[in-house]
């Protein structure tokens, strides 16, 4: 169980503090506790959120500094997604829309970078194209970015601005 002020990382939300435990009831359920949540990567508009104690795994504790620093270590040896195309666009949209949906929610840091991975290596081939990823593809990679990013920045406490310029001076430190 986690208590107020801990840091947590939500599946869709991202990381959050807890900064109230109360007895709610909402319309349809019974009475329960709920943790009272606020994202660290606040949009501005004071956005709090309810989930039940008994969350079944939507919550958990953040990575810690060294998970992180492991995890950006492991980042360039990471291989992108290769989804086999059917020839159908429909279909093979689908099933990116599916395997991206699922990494996404998934809660999992390491799945989020496998993401990233794979949109910004579709990214690349298709900019040789003179082609894009599509919009769906670009809204996966900015909430995976947010995602990432505001854990990292909320473990390592730095600015989310500054998480892509310190996980490219880790990657790049340690090719020194």
């Amino acid at each position: 169980m986690f208590t107020v002020g801990d840091k947590v990382v939500h599946n869709q939300y991202g990381i959050c503090k807890i900064t109230g435990i109360s007895k709610r009831r909402f319309p349809g359920q019974e009475q329960k506790d709920y943790y009272e949540m606020t994202p660290l990567t606040d949009d501005g508009y004071g956005t709090t959120f309810y989930i039940a104690v008994d969350h079944d795994g939507l919550i958990r504790e953040p990575m810690s500094p060294d998970q992180i620093l492991s995890m950006i270590d492991a980042m360039p040896k990471t291989e992108p997604l290769v989804l086999e195309s059917t020839g159908n666009r429909m279909l093979d949209m689908e099933n990116i829309k599916t395997t991206y949906s699922a990494l996404m929610r998934s809660g999992n840091p390491q799945d989020w970078v496998l993401l990233l991975r794979t949109i910004y290596r579709k990214g690349k081939q298709l900019s040789a194209q003179k082609k894009r990823i599509s919009e769906f593809e670009s809204h996966a990679r900015d909430n995976s970015e947010k995602l990432l990013y505001g854990e990292i920045a909320g473990v390592m406490n730095i600015p989310i601005h500054s998480v892509e310029g310190f996980i490219t001076e880790r990657i790049e430190g340690d090719r020194r």
